[in-house]
């Protein structure tokens, strides 16, 4: 590469071409990068790469909580521009948190096993799950306070300290 070509190189983010990679070719880490390289800015495209994510995902009970949480962002962030998105959003919130219980024993198994022969004890920390708190302030934009409330009690009930 020349430098006239380094200088003036293009800094759009990078697309899938449907001639050279199918999507259902990607694993789940190309898949989820080239959805948040393309989120806003060719949103059919990473709705096309979150389902192929949501799809593979259906068996890794760590790899979903992560999508959940992209998911749940990147919808959010569409309320303003999409009619249906804050349903969407609202409706991956409520899959993961249905979803916690099984993701925070598979997160801590993993961690004691990480942690099995390591000189320091590490207590486990649950990780921060988005869903909880995103779904308590929809519903309380949405004057469903006691909605809000329940959201709130279930992450109590499951010892979450994440705001």
């Amino acid at each position: 590469m020349g430098l006239f070509d380094f200088l003036f190189k293009s800094n759009k983010p990078k697309t899938v071409k449907k001639e050279t990679r199918q999507i259902s070719t990607l694993d789940i880490n190309q898949t989820l990068l080239l959805a948040e390289e393309n989120k806003y800015v060719n949103d059919d495209l990473a709705k096309q790469l979150y389902a192929h994510a949501y799809e593979i995902t259906q068996n890794n009970i760590i790899d979903r909580h992560f999508l959940y949480n992209q998911l749940i962002d990147y919808y959010y962030g569409l309320r303003d521009k999409e009619e249906d998105a804050l349903t969407i959003c609202k409706k991956f919130c409520i899959e993961s948190i249905a979803h916690t219980s099984n993701f925070l024993k598979e997160d801590e198994k993993q961690h004691n096993r990480l942690y099995k022969d390591s000189r320091e004890k590490r207590d486990y920390i649950a990780p921060r799950i988005p869903a909880f708190q995103r779904l308590a302030i929809i519903y309380e934009n949405e004057n469903e306070f006691d909605k809000a409330v329940e959201v709130c009690q279930k992450a109590l009930d499951l010892n979450l300290k994440d705001g």
